[in-house]
């Protein structure tokens, strides 16, 4: 598990370093308007992906289900809010790029380490 919480945090540190990111995360609400605000965002992520490994994701009655729920609206309504509010020459907020590097942001890195663990047992 202790690689799980690791994978995961290092992604979400990452993401930070993509500008585009990082300006969806200071301008899509009020309560995470700060950098400070934002680390405090992080550590919230880095429950609610712990959740997803602790039951079946499937089950809608289920922990897990419940929070990749919460946390997909979330995701949705701060690029409908980025979208509407704030326009982006040449591309929308939450293009399939910018998805697909976050994506690999949080699951690569421990795909990646548990193939390299996998691989030297």
């Amino acid at each position: 598990m202790i690689s799980i919480n690791l994978a995961t945090f290092i992604g979400l540190v990452f993401v930070l370093f993509i500008p585009n990111a990082t300006i969806v995360l200071l301008k899509s609400g009020s309560k995470w308007s700060t950098i400070y605000s934002i680390y405090k965002r992080m550590l919230s992520s880095l429950k609610h992906s712990l959740t997803w490994y602790e039951d079946d994701p499937f089950d809608k009655d289920s922990k897990s289900h419940n929070s990749l729920k919460s946390v997909r609206f979330g995701h949705i309504c701060a690029i409908k809010l980025m979208n509407k509010k704030y326009e982006k020459e040449g591309s929308l907020w939450g293009n399939q790029l910018e998805m697909a590097i976050a994506l690999w942001l949080n699951f690569g890195l421990l795909c990646e380490l548990l193939t390299n663990i996998t691989f030297i047992a």
